[in-house]
């Protein structure tokens, strides 16, 4: 099936008379589905189902060094970002270009006894280290480690949903 005619063509599969929880089915017998969109990502209204499968984010790492103690998290490359301190002041992390509800994983390593900072507090007004304090393993060592599940709320503002801590030492 494809459309070729036009610059705006919209190809819809309808089922009207469907009311079952599969009543439109895409299936590949040897290979995979790719659903690919090249302006505005693919929009899903409803529940999303994985059987016998996992997700996978398939983009690739962003990293990056807080200089001059600010940095900038660019929410746009990708789903997992990397943020090193890098010195021993306190770290103020600012986020650009995300969208409200995507999903990311941030991971931040500590060195020295500083803190990492949300520049904007509006979701959340507590410190990471604060969130990430767990039966009193803060992160405040050099190496230490927080992997921060977040989520944006919109374009620079995000919440954190979860953290999980690795201390090098105790």
């Amino acid at each position: 099936m494809e459309a070729d005619g036009g610059v705006n063509e919209t190809i819809v599969l309808h089922s009207n008379q469907g009311t079952g929880a599969d009543s439109i089915t895409l299936l590949s017998d040897a290979g995979g589905i790719t659903l690919d969109a090249a302006v505005g990502g693919v929009a899903v209204t409803g529940d999303v189902s994985l059987t016998d499968g996992a997700l996978v984010y398939a983009d690739a790492n962003d990293e990056g060094t807080c200089a001059d103690t600010v940095a900038t998290i660019d929410l746009s490359l990708g789903n997992y970002h990397e943020l090193d301190m890098d010195n021993t002041e306190n770290c103020t992390i600012t986020f650009s270009n995300g969208s409200a509800g995507e999903i990311h994983l941030l991971e931040l390593e500590w060195s020295g006894t500083h803190d990492f900072i949300l520049n904007d507090v509006t979701a959340q007004e507590v410190t990471i280290k604060e969130l990430c304090d767990a039966s009193g393993k803060v992160p405040d060592d050099n190496g230490d480690l927080a992997t921060l599940m977040i989520r944006a709320r919109s374009a620079s503002q995000i919440q954190i949903i979860s953290c999980a801590t690795m201390k090098t030492t105790d």
